[in-house]
Order: C-alpha cells, then sequence, then structure tokens
C-alpha cells in the first residue's frame, strides 16, 4: 500500500499511464479484504487529489502546445495553451485598435497628420517573445518575429525596396540562415553609378529590376505577385518574410496583395512594412483588409527619421485566433 501510493504522487509520463494508475490502485484497493469500508474511503480521500492531478496534467507536450502550433499555423510548437490563451486575451483587448472611430471627425482630421495618427492608432495586439532587429540598428533594420522559428533549410525572403542598399539581406544570411532564398525587387537598376544586379551579387542575393505592381506610368516595369511568384517558382510555398517598401506604392497595391498570395498558394508567414502618411479611407481600410486575411500585428515602429512614416511587422494566424 505504502508503495501504491508512492507511485500515485509520482506525475506518471502520459495520461493514458495516470489512468492505469487509478484503475489499479483502486482495483488493489476494494480487492484487499483486510480494509474495512472506511478505510478503503479513506484512502480514496487521502488520494483523490493527488490522482485528480496526476491525470489532468499529464498531458503530452505535444497535447499542452498544440492549439498554438494549430492557431499559428505550425509557427509557435513550443507555448503552452495557458500562455496562448493569455494572448488570445489581449488580441480581444485591442479591439477595435484605435482611439477614435473612423468616422469621428477627430480620427479624420489626425489621419492628415501622420505623426499624431500612428500615435494614436492600430497597436501591436500580440506578442513575439524572441523577435528581433535583424540589420542595422536605426533606419534599414526590421524586427523580424522570432526568427529562430524560420526553417533555416527552406527560407525564402522577399525584398521590395531597397534602393540599392542590402544590409537588411546581408543580415538575414548571417543571422537567420545562410541557406536563405533572397529576392530583392526594386523599380530602379542603379543609382550614382552603382548597379544594383551587382551589388546584390556580393551580397548573395538575386536582384529583380521589377516595380510592384502593374506596369504603368512610372512603373514600367511593374509585375505583380500574381506574375513573379510563379515565375520564381514558389507557388505553394511559404515566404517566410515579405519586407515591403515601396513608397506609398502599398495604399493603392494592398488588395492585389492578399489576393495573389492566396490565388498562389503561399504562406506569407511575416510581413514586415513601412506605411507612409495615413491617407483616407485607405489606413483603416488596409488594418481591416490584413485581419480579414489573419496578419496580427507584433511590431509598430514610428520611424523618426521620416515622422510620416511607421514600421510594422505582421504574423499570419489561424482565423481562431481572433475567437474569444
Amino acid at each position: 500500500m505504502v508503495k501504491l501510493q508512492r507511485l500515485a504522487r509520482d506525475k506518471p509520463k502520459s495520461k493514458a499511464t495516470a489512468v492505469l494508475l487509478m484503475t489499479m490502485t483502486l482495483a488493489l484497493v476494494f480487492s484487499t479484504v483486510k480494509m474495512s469500508r472506511s478505510d478503503v474511503a479513506a484512502f480514496i480521500y487521502d488520494n483523490s487529489s493527488t490522482l485528480s492531478t496526476a491525470a489532468q496534467d499529464t498531458t503530452t507536450n505535444e497535447d499542452r502546445f498544440s492549439l498554438a502550433k494549430k492557431e499559428s499555423l505550425g509557427f509557435f510548437d513550443d507555448i503552452d495553451s495557458t500562455d496562448w490563451r493569455r494572448l488570445k486575451e489581449r488580441f480581444q483587448s485591442t479591439r477595435p485598435n484605435a482611439l477614435f472611430d473612423q468616422k469621428d471627425e477627430i480620427y479624420q482630421e489626425h489621419a492628415k497628420q501622420a505623426n499624431i495618427f500612428w500615435v494614436e492608432n492600430y497597436d501591436p495586439e500580440f506578442t513575439c517573445q524572441h523577435e528581433r532587429k535583424v540589420g542595422p540598428l536605426g533606419d534599414g533594420g526590421k524586427w523580424v518575429c522570432d526568427p529562430h522559428r524560420i526553417d533555416k533549410d527552406n527560407c525564402i525572403v522577399y525584398s521590395v525596396g531597397s534602393c540599392g542598399d542590402f544590409t537588411f539581406e546581408e543580415a538575414v544570411l548571417k543571422d537567420v540562415s545562410k541557406s536563405c532564398e533572397i529576392h530583392t525587387f526594386d523599380v530602379l537598376a542603379e543609382r550614382n553609378g552603382e548597379d544594383f544586379a551587382e551589388l546584390a551579387k556580393k551580397a548573395g542575393v538575386e536582384f529583380h529590376h521589377y516595380g510592384l505592381g502593374s506596369p504603368g506610368r512610372g512603373n514600367p516595369n511593374g509585375k505583380r505577385f500574381k506574375d513573379i511568384i510563379p515565375e520564381l517558382k514558389h507557388e505553394g510555398k511559404t515566404i517566410d518574410m515579405m519586407k515591403i517598401d515601396c513608397e506609398s506604392c502599398e495604399w493603392g497595391q494592398y488588395v492585389e496583395w492578399i489576393e495573389d498570395w492566396t490565388n498562389s498558394g503561399v504562406k506569407v508567414r511575416t510581413l514586415l512594412i513601412e506605411l507612409h502618411k495615413a491617407p483616407l479611407p485607405a489606413t483603416p481600410d488596409f488594418f481591416k483588409k490584413m485581419l480579414d486575411a489573419g496578419y496580427i500585428i507584433y511590431h509598430k515602429d514610428i520611424n523618426g527619421l521620416r515622422s510620416l512614416g511607421v514600421e510594422y511587422g505582421f504574423v499570419l494566424l489561424h482565423e481562431d485566433f481572433q475567437k474569444a
């Protein structure tokens, strides 16, 4: 009996083991003729808490982390359910994530003053515990969501808009994985006599002289993601980082981006984007469309060098994450 009690106090390694232990315990207790009914009742009472805890607290790691893994589409595979639910509660507490309703006159007035608007609206609503700035301090580096989680052997990065500066891309190869496949896109091919393709080659990056979006005035070599993704044979793959700084092109294209990503079957894991000014009605619609597509804000950094610009980090989560 003493040995059995000790075994009951040792936390079993699986729920099945716990259930088996309780069954054996009760069977032994009730088959022990030397114990009176009062002794049996006392034993069950004395050990009920231990046995109940053993049964409830013996889920495997896979069970403990399954909620986070499911709702993050496999990205967060080591956050237990209790902590994940706290993140869900934190998300709910941010709704609607704007200081004023977009129909209010003050919202519309402040949108004309982006340095005020971005202080008041659209704050981070999720936390990447190990987010890290990849690239130089200050302008140029990007806050990446838990880069250690990125598959080092199957890493794809798109970087839209570089103007010949490949420090971010170089840092990805150094700090995330030297095996990352990085594609940089820019409407310009050179600046001050420096050929961007040559600079990219030295950095270990593939350069594409494409402006983002359909061809048109001011963007004669433009391509949409629906053209770029199949050209690079990335349909159905995960793009770990989509970095976009296209100097306000975002406001006329964000709907196309989401549509093209969806139709190409790609999973854009994180979006690192600089937004410029705060035009209406595009700004609130941008955040609504991103949220509808599953993109949750994990980082916000008002660009001190450009008071009208703000850097955002979005991470893609399953729609169930947004449910209370």
